[in-house]
């Protein structure tokens, strides 16, 4: 029934996303194409999202294709990394937060723990000078700090 099992995920995928979007900004007023609200580009791209989910699934169910790739816990490393980033930026601070970030990260690649600590370091003090002094947000370095 499915020929191509990667594109038919894929298109489940954007369906869901734009579905999610849709239900989450139901109560924001759109508008019009003139007069645009806070709805209207949340609402567009929801529904461009679904629109190419929906062709997506059916190219999925229709032509032959590419079988859905055996899940590799790696490939997933990026997100976690940003998610611990997000988890941590309040308790550890930017320098804990940036740290797992990296590591995490090249945990990817052929890990090596001078190159990740040297980037962590890096990353650290541009973030600092750019966001926290240049920008002036609320960042706080260390925990508690």
């Amino acid at each position: 029934m499915i020929k191509s099992g990667q594109d038919f995920l894929a298109g489940l995928l954007f369906l869901a996303m734009g579905v999610f979007i849709l239900i989450t900004g139901w109560d924001l007023p759109v508008g019009t194409a003139r007069r645009m609200l806070q709805g209207y580009f949340p609402s567009l791209v929801a529904w461009l999202l679904c629109l190419v989910g929906a062709i997506l699934s059916v190219k999925g169910v229709i032509t032959p294709g590419a079988p859905v790739p055996r899940f590799a816990i790696r490939s997933m490393l990026p997100l976690i990394a940003v998610v611990a980033f997000g988890l941590l930026l309040r308790p550890a601070g930017l320098a804990g937060a940036v740290t797992v970030l990296i590591f995490i990260s090249s945990f990817g690649l052929s890990f090596r723990f001078l190159d990740a600590l040297a980037l962590s370091i890096f990353m650290i003090i541009f973030i600092w000078l750019v966001f926290v002094k240049g920008l002036g947000l609320p960042l706080h370095l260390w925990p508690g700090l």
